[in-house]
């Protein structure tokens, strides 16, 4: 994180600090930020210049923003904002107004009615507002009261009209009025009688007589003479006030209704003509008035008009009428010019603009500041379109740059990318720092804490070695063993009394010999030969060397073995066949039958017995115990390789054969390796013919008379390995012959032959690829033997070394060396096979590729071209174009590493990168002096699966290095970011002192 952090911090565009930001990456991984960031940064100069999270433009849809587009919006926009501001105008000076559907209809109703509602007289005004509910009210039927009301009195006038005909005396019209309807038709009746003709007889009849005097009785009653009366007229009189005696209550019911009625008392037929009179003369202008204003298309208007009761009111509403219509107009005005903005806004936002045209109200939108956003419309419209295909989550982190926008106005577009990008990444690494730090505050701990702790950690590793080592010598005096006299027949192994070995084991044992002597070593037959069978006799039984180990040779130690440790190599050689065949299975034939037999057949004792003829059967089939056990027992590794003092002698191994999971913890300068040249090839060109090559022959025994000429001291311990038996015998031909003549050489013969070292044999040998596994000497000569014949022909068979499995002897032979391979060889390495030809394009699959990138990585390495050796060693894994992977920084991706470098090449040094394994570094300096690395220098801790522990990293990987790099300095990527000048001093004085010494 710190690496990350100061690759950000060195770039052009200081990043600016921005506090809060980091917590929009709490939870993001590297990846998912980074991208996130990415994605960000090349959209600032847009979203800077759209001031996006505060623009207008929002209720903008997404549109081409070329000129001749937003020269269309600009004009239909201002269209709409001058229609916008006519509205407002005409809604301020117009506080009364009604919304109106079709104009049209009010226009001419205001034509045909204006005038005369203008010149409305006041009463007319007064009884329209009045009368309107009772007269002008709706019933059930849709009819109103006054629809009925007036034929009514149309009619009541025209038959009381007829009393302008008459010459009847006023006073009898209430008399007949007060009579009833009985006595009323009865007078009626007599008064029809007397006035009809009739003759002398009838003019004499009682009845008549009767009916007259009575009729004169009521006249004179009444103050009227009767013979001034025209008894045809009572008549007429009579029936007529009987028609209408019925519509009298209707009458006193609307005279009083409308307040027209001045007496309480029955109206008399003339007093009812003049009560239908005053009905009628009012009633006239309010029903004009009310017909002008009942067709007013404005149901509202005409409401305020009926219920005006005032001329002022009723010419008010007449201009609310006016004004009404002006607005509309202006309004559809702007409906339309809004409409047009359809292409560009999105409907939601026309639909607010017309919702508020047609409703009446001012616009809420604040259309000078959307205009005033026009000239950062295109980049406002482009970040729209891009930021729609991020991830939401950028959009805050948007609106919490915009805090700090005026830091970056001013810089141009490209800067501002930067410095953004780098912002954002700095706040992300360092709130990632805060949560790691937060989660494991050892982090924390200074340098000297640290010290003392690997301090600490060192005395404890003493002193639990110390007690160890205390408690096995303490163990000694307690163990079991018999009395020094009860040996002495047990150990005769001379005289006649002399006791076999075999004997020895079985006398001793009870003797206490397995405690005397707890650890023995032997091979397998002896195993058989010495100890009695007896199940879990030893503790442990270790096999080393399991490839080459077949199964039924080892039973007989797994036998006596309580637990058991298999050690081998998969990759070196199986055991040999040559002088033996695989055992015959006298298994049954149904083997491999329990794999198929239904189990709920099967009894327990028939399902053992199948189960152990088919694990006898894979036993058999095992090659060898290595084999057999690699997926049954735990598995253990390992990945440390000590016996090559130069890692070029193991590279090839590591990278063809061990996925380059092999730590060498040797480390030397190129100029070195040039120096010493660890592996040399010379090549001979000498003929092959009969499975030999003398001309390899005589030079393998001349470089040996050449390097047994130094002083035994000054000499390597050398092994020959040939690629078959008979150039070996070859070889030990030419150098007896030698020897004959030269006495120096036969000495040195015979001292490299019994040479030893810390007891172990290290004398000369001549071995060919079969025999050599297990041994080691300072210096291996190959003897490749394989070349050309008499003819030129380079025939590409290698013996064993070309057949299945040749890879395993091949990676045997070439990592038996320590200090030096010296290939002496003839072999035309392009014609060996096609694999390096391929430059990598697919990796080693049989023997003769293998032996091929052998022998082409020894030129290569001989000539001094180590990129064209590095690149040969990738493309054994297939990664011809790309650097081995590797666990730990590499200098090329990191700017802490990068930066030591730097200041490292500013005090005047070189550093020489050594990244690789477990004993990897980040650079070493070589000592002006012996030309050998004198500083190895780590960038914080290095990281490894070996160096899990503390122990392994703090103690072991340095003593380890030491051999090879005297002084390691460790660089603190925390202490040089928090406090660098201190750091750098740090390192400085440890070159001056390492490299002084």
């Amino acid at each position: 994180m710190l690496d990350a952090l100061l690759e950000v911090e060195a770039r052009g565009a200081a990043p600016a600090s921005l506090p809060g930001m980091g917590t929009h990456f709490r939870d993001a991984d590297h990846a998912d930020a980074w991208q996130r960031i990415a994605e960000i940064s090349p959209l600032t100069p847009l979203w800077l210049k759209s001031n996006y999270e505060h623009s207008p433009l929002h209720d903008l849809v997404y549109f081409s923003t070329d000129e001749t587009a937003l020269t269309e919006l600009r004009a239909a926009f201002s269209a709409f904002q001058a229609t916008e501001q006519e509205r407002h105008h005409h809604l301020r000076q117009h506080d009364h107004f009604f919304s109106l559907d079709t104009p049209e209809l009010l226009q001419a109703w205001l034509a045909e009615h204006e005038a005369a509602l203008r010149e409305l007289p006041a009463p007319v005004a007064r009884h329209l507002s009045q009368w309107t509910s009772l007269l002008f009210t709706p019933e059930a039927n849709g009819n109103t009261p006054a629809d009925a009301l007036i034929p009514w009195l149309d009619g009541l006038n025209q038959q009381l009209a007829i009393l302008s005909g008459w010459t009847l005396d006023e006073r009898l019209y209430p008399r007949l009025a007060a009579r009833g309807d009985a006595p009323l038709s009865r007078l009626s009746a007599a008064a029809a009688q007397l006035c009809a003709p009739a003759s002398f007889w009838q003019r004499l009849h009682p009845v008549r007589f009767w009916r007259k005097k009575n009729l004169h009785r009521w006249l004179r009653q009444a103050g009227v003479d009767p013979d001034e009366v025209d008894l045809a007229t009572l008549h007429q009189a009579a029936e007529l006030e009987a028609r209408l005696s019925q519509e009298r209550p209707t009458l006193l019911h609307w005279t009083t209704a409308l307040g027209l009625n001045d007496t309480a008392e029955p109206a008399s037929l003339p007093a009812m003509q003049r009560q239908v009179r005053r009905l009628q003369e009012p009633l006239q202008p309010v029903l004009a008035a009310t017909r002008r204003v009942r067709a007013c298309p404005v149901a509202r208007a005409a409401s305020e008009l009926q219920r005006g009761g005032d001329p002022a009111v009723c010419a008010s509403v007449l201009d609310a009428c006016h004004a009404s219509l002006t607005i509309w107009a202006t309004e559809q005005k702007g409906l339309a010019a809004v409409e047009k903005l359809r292409p560009w806004f999105t409907p939601e936002w026309i639909e607010a603009r017309s919702a508020e045209i047609r409703s009446h109200t001012p616009g809420q939108a604040a259309l000078e500041s959307i205009a005033s956003a026009f000239p950062t419309l295109p980049e406002f419209q482009t970040f729209r379109a891009r930021v729609q295909t991020l991830d939401p989550a950028v959009l805050p982190i948007f609106a919490a740059l915009r805090e700090k926008a005026a830091a970056w106005q001013t810089l141009p577009a490209p800067e501002v990318s930067a410095s953004i990008s780098a912002s954002l990444q700095r706040e992300a690494l360092l709130e990632w720092k805060r949560q790691i730090e937060a989660a494991q505050p050892a982090l924390l701990i200074e340098r000297d804490e640290f010290q003392q702790k690997v301090h600490l950690l060192g005395q404890k590793d003493r002193e639990y070695r110390a007690a160890n080592r205390r408690l096995l010598s303490q163990c000694r005096a307690d163990l079991p063993l018999s009395p020094r006299g009860h040996w002495d027949d047990v150990v005769m192994f001379t005289g006649p009394r002399a006791r076999r070995l075999r004997e020895v084991v079985e006398r001793g044992e009870p003797l206490g010999l397995f405690h005397l002597r707890p650890v023995w070593m032997m091979n397998p037959e002896m195993v058989s030969r010495l100890f009695p069978l007896r199940a879990g006799l030893f503790d442990v039984v270790i096999f080393d060397e399991a490839s080459q180990l077949p199964v039924e040779s080892a039973l007989p130690a797994l036998f006596r073995a309580k637990r058991m440790v298999v050690s081998g190599d998969e990759k070196q050689m199986p055991p040999s066949r040559f002088f033996g065949s695989q055992l015959e299975s006298d298994e049954e034939d149904d083997a491999d039958a329990w794999l198929d037999a239904d189990d709920a057949s099967l009894d327990d004792s028939e399902r053992e017995r199948l189960a152990q003829a088919a694990g006898r059967r894979e036993v058999k089939d095992c090659q060898d115990l290595l084999t057999l056990t690699q997926n049954l027992l735990p598995t253990a590794t390992l990945e440390i390789h000590y016996r090559s003092q130069y890692r070029q002698l193991i590279d090839f191994s590591n990278g063809a054969f061990y996925g380059g999971r092999l730590s060498v913890p040797a480390r030397h300068p190129e100029s070195e390796i040039l120096r010493v040249r660890p592996m040399e090839v010379d090549r001979v060109d000498g003929e092959y013919f009969e499975q030999t090559n003398e001309d390899e022959a005589a030079r393998v025994v001349f470089r040996l008379q050449e390097i047994w000429r130094r002083p035994f001291d000054e000499r390597p311990g050398i092994g020959v390995v040939t690629f078959n038996l008979k150039q070996a015998e070859l070889i030990e031909a030419e150098m007896e012959n030698l020897a004959e003549e030269d006495d120096v050489f036969r000495e040195a013969w015979i001292e490299e032959s019994e040479r030893t070292q810390n007891g172990e044999d290290m004398g000369f040998f001549v071995k060919n690829l079969e025999n050599v596994q297990g041994d080691e000497r300072d210096w291996i000569i190959f003897s490749t033997t394989f070349g050309r014949d008499m003819h030129g022909t380079f025939r590409r068979n290698f013996g064993v070394l070309g057949q299945h499995g040749g890879e395993r002897r091949l990676n045997v032979a070439v990592t038996r060396a320590r200090q030096k391979i010296l290939l002496i060889t003839s072999m035309p390495v392009n014609e060996i096979s096609t694999w390096v030809g391929q430059n990598g394009r697919r990796l080693p699959s049989t023997p003769r590729d293998f032996l091929q990138g052998w022998l082409a990585y020894a030129e290569r390495l001989n000539a001094g071209d180590f990129e064209a050796g590095r690149h040969l060693l990738h493309a054994l894994n297939g990664q011809q174009n790309a650097s081995l992977p590797r666990l730990e920084r590499s200098a090329e991706t990191s700017r802490f590493v990068e930066e030591v470098a730097t200041f490292i090449r500013q005090l005047g040094h070189e550093p020489v990168p050594a990244q690789g394994d477990a004993f990897g570094l980040d650079f070493a300096v070589r000592h002006p002096r012996t030309g050998q690395f004198g500083l190895g220098i780590e960038c914080d801790s290095h990281h490894h699966p070996v160096l899990a522990s503390a122990r392994a990293r703090e103690l072991w990987r340095p003593s380890v290095l030491g051999h090879s790099i005297p002084t390691i300095h460790r660089v603190s990527s925390r202490a040089w970011y928090h406090h660098r000048a201190q750091e750098q001093q740090r390192l400085r004085s440890a070159l001056e002192q390492a490299l002084s010494s």
